[in-house]
């Protein structure tokens, strides 16, 4: 059992800036969440370190933490071209913390950092994979709507399924 499955929601602190330690903590918290191909860890990686070197790149950052150690988190950014349409990129706890409120919490302060920038909607993108049920009934119960769906898009049964939330400002 994880000392962490009785902890108080509040004794999670959240940051908004990238550390050198993020290069090393993200893209171990994505593998070992256990949803994401090694590829899309890269990815993790390419945009910790294009924002760690250009932190107006255009992705922000939410980390959660417990005792000064990361837990989870997202990263998201206003969709170019929109006036009031953004993106969630990505959206990660760690495996064993599933359920404790670490990824309502970073998604609250995402989407109120959304309405401060004068955003209307938000938009996850998930995949259709059964692996991500719980993904999908995490953003339904969040309020999130389901809008579209590509089917197959990343491979055979494997569709791209959108949820958009209209935030109120």
């Amino acid at each position: 059992m994880n000392h962490y499955t009785d902890m108080v929601i509040d004794d999670i602190k959240l940051r908004t800036n990238i550390n050198n330690e993020d290069f090393i903590t993200l893209p171990e918290i994505t593998k070992l969440s256990g949803y994401f191909y090694d590829e899309e860890v890269e990815i993790v990686v390419e945009i910790v370190n294009e924002t760690y070197k250009n932190p107006d790149c255009g992705y922000m950052w939410v980390i959660a933490e417990i005792d000064n150690k990361p837990v989870g988190f997202a990263t998201y950014g206003k969709v170019p071209g929109s006036l009031h349409s953004w993106d969630l990129y990505w959206i990660v706890t760690g495996k064993s913390l599933k359920g404790c409120g670490i990824g309502k919490k970073i998604l609250n302060f995402v989407e109120a950092e959304v309405v401060k920038n004068g955003g209307k909607i938000l938009i996850a993108e998930t995949s259709g994979r059964e692996l991500y049920a719980d993904t999908r009934a995490f953003y339904i119960a969040c309020g999130y709507t389901l809008e579209a769906v590509i089917k197959e898009f990343y491979g055979p049964y494997d569709d791209k399924i959108f949820y958009v939330k209209r935030l109120s400002t």
